[in-house]
């Protein structure tokens, strides 16, 4: 059971380790990559306050940008492909293939 948790918290650790450097690395190749990434969730944080009632919706996007929602959710979909292709490369190499 421990093991199990550890083994979840590291590999946790090196998906997030990982994810910013492919951020950064991403960011020295070619940082437009990177903006438009940003822009096309900004345009997702738009549609997305606008199915809210008539006031809500623009009050709710200042906020997610104040927050700086459109970095974060391109960060989480970062650490999402990463985890994606972690998964996808050791499985091969698990004890018990669970689907």
């Amino acid at each position: 059971m421990l093991t199990r948790i550890l083994g979840a918290g590291a590999f946790r650790g090196f998906a997030f380790l990982l994810s910013v450097a492919l951020v950064a690395a991403i960011w020295t190749y070619d940082a437009d990559l990177l903006v438009r990434g940003e822009d096309l969730n900004l345009a997702l944080i738009k549609w997305a306050a606008g199915l809210l009632p008539s006031g809500y919706g623009s009050k709710t996007e200042a906020a997610l940008r104040l927050f700086g929602a459109d970095k974060a959710f391109l960060f989480t979909e970062v650490v999402a492909l990463v985890k994606l292709i972690m998964l996808a490369l050791g499985r091969p190499f698990r004890k018990n293939q669970r689907i």
